[in-house]
């Protein structure tokens, strides 16, 4: 029989088939959907192979979309609005099934202001993907996985004229409840002029903090991204620049917010500092591994060879920028770091350096499993389920808290592909930043190292560096102008 899904302003009509037959502005009754493009609204993925929906049905406010070979339904919740529309994954019947397209429509619309009708999909929690930014799309397309979880999978959809889709944006996330509402970003970054004005990269520290104030009144500058100036992992103050911590930080922050100035946190978002309390001199569990070996002898304190049972072929030989793996191995408590690898008949991690990071060397017996740790921008990382990932979000979070922090920019967020796969980059960069964004006492602007579909609900505004000159600077002019545009975000450069 097909079924229609109706807002007040789009209908979507869906045969029944399963095939996408009409994406209508109710206004105009003008037809957006991209007819050279129709297709299958859903799709599953059973050990490798995709399978299309073969039928689709509603009966009040569930749609059954059924799929061939013995793969059973899958049943969405509908609940229309008057501005969008939500689809939920109610029931998965085949229990085999390890990913889901549970909506796809292709229209004309422009991804740009400048188009007719407008087309959005906004992923309403973490165990959705959205590939498109949030704005002004061409493709509506909703994601999920067994490893996030399929029940519960929630989108929104919104066809509207263009200058109302940021209204109707608006009543999405206000209503959404597993979605952060960030008063100074997503579809309210516009309205902050905070998040128009520049900022410069700095220390101030409590015997400095002066100095500062005059160069900002000197260039007209009203914000200071404080970098380098708490450690990463645990945000402990360098004493030099604060020897009374973090009342010395607050001091700091209380004297440029007196001078009419913003104080921004530079984090290093779930990175880990070498010489936190995680890491020594006992290495938390919960730090992340990429692998585990097994010991294939017994260890003394003073050898400098850890032979391992396993193939050590994948073992990086060096680490750097592009290189975003360690060279770091954990035996029971101690942190061992190799220089070189043997692949031969007896593999082993050669030229070690014992109780690095300042833990203790030690025996360690034969049959003792020999982990590889992770590690990103030369800081460890936490395992991305453990509550070590949200104790690190909760610091940062504590830390504006406590020092009155304006801002926060979340670098290191485009490592997220380090702690659960490319595949998984979506999801747990976004749950950090949302972890981040829950323990707020105040609203921040914030800004991350990364924009995927997920940040945009939290992203202030978007800075590209001037890095060029004359003419080719243009075109980062025209780029950010039509990223802006697009994603309804101020977009600026800094010099």
């Amino acid at each position: 029989m097909g079924f229609e899904l109706r807002s007040d302003l789009v209908t979507i009509t869906v045969d029944d088939d399963g095939v996408a037959a009409a994406f209508v502005d109710r206004a105009s009754g003008r037809d957006n959907l991209d007819a050279d493009q129709r297709r299958p609204i859903a799709r599953l993925c059973v050990d490798g192979a995709w399978e299309p929906v073969i039928s689709a049905d509603r009966d009040g406010d569930t749609v059954t979309l059924g799929f061939g070979d013995g793969l059973g339904n899958v049943k969405l919740s509908i609940t229309e609005h008057a501005r969008y529309i939500e689809l939920a994954v109610e029931e998965v019947c085949c229990e085999e099934v390890d990913e889901l397209v549970f909506f796809d429509l292709a229209t004309t619309c422009s991804p740009s202001p400048d188009t007719t009708f407008a087309a959005c999909a906004l992923a309403l929690n973490l165990q959705t993907n959205v590939e498109e930014l949030p704005g002004f799309q061409r493709e509506l397309w909703a994601y999920c996985c067994s490893e996030f979880g399929l029940i519960g999978a929630r989108v929104c959809l919104i066809g509207s004229a263009p200058d109302g889709l940021r209204e109707a944006m608006q009543d999405a996330v206000s209503a959404a409840e597993r979605i952060p509402n960030a008063p100074l970003g997503g579809p309210w970054a516009l309205d902050s002029p905070g998040n128009r004005e520049s900022y410069i990269f700095g220390n101030p520290g409590e015997s400095t903090v002066e100095t500062w104030v005059e160069m900002c009144y000197a260039f007209g500058i009203n914000q200071i991204d404080l970098c380098g100036c708490l450690r990463y992992g645990d945000y402990e103050p360098n004493a030099a620049l604060f020897p009374n911590g973090r009342a010395g930080v607050k001091a700091v922050i209380d004297r440029l917010h007196a001078a009419g100035i913003k104080a921004g946190l530079h984090t290093m978002s779930f990175s880990i500092a070498k010489t936190c309390p995680w890491v020594t001199p006992v290495p938390d569990a919960r730090l992340a591994k990429e692998q585990t070996f097994t010991l294939a002898d017994a260890l003394d304190v003073t050898a400098d060879i850890v032979p391992v049972e396993e193939p050590t072929g994948n073992m990086p030989d060096h680490v750097g920028y592009h290189v975003r793996r360690s060279v770091t191995l954990q035996i029971d408590d101690e942190l061992i770091e190799y220089s070189g690898i043997t692949t031969g008949g007896s593999p082993a991690l050669t030229g070690c350096k014992r109780g690095a990071c300042g833990t203790t060397p030690s025996p360690h017996a034969k049959g003792t499993p020999v982990h590889h740790l992770k590690e990103c921008w030369g800081c460890f990382v936490p395992e991305g389920t453990s509550t070590l990932y949200d104790d690190v979000a909760g610091g940062i979070a504590d830390t504006l808290n406590e020092c009155g922090f304006d801002m926060v920019y979340l670098d290191g967020l485009d490592g997220s592909h380090v702690v659960g796969g490319e595949s998984s980059r979506w999801h747990y960069g976004s749950r950090f930043a949302y972890a981040v964004t829950e323990r707020l006492s105040h609203p921040v602007i914030m800004e991350m190292a990364a924009f995927h579909h997920h940040l945009w609900f939290l992203r202030s505004r978007m800075v590209l560096s001037k890095v060029l000159e004359t003419e080719p600077c243009l075109i980062f002019l025209l780029f950010s102008s039509v990223l802006s545009r697009q994603t309804c975000f101020p977009v600026f450069l800094t010099t």
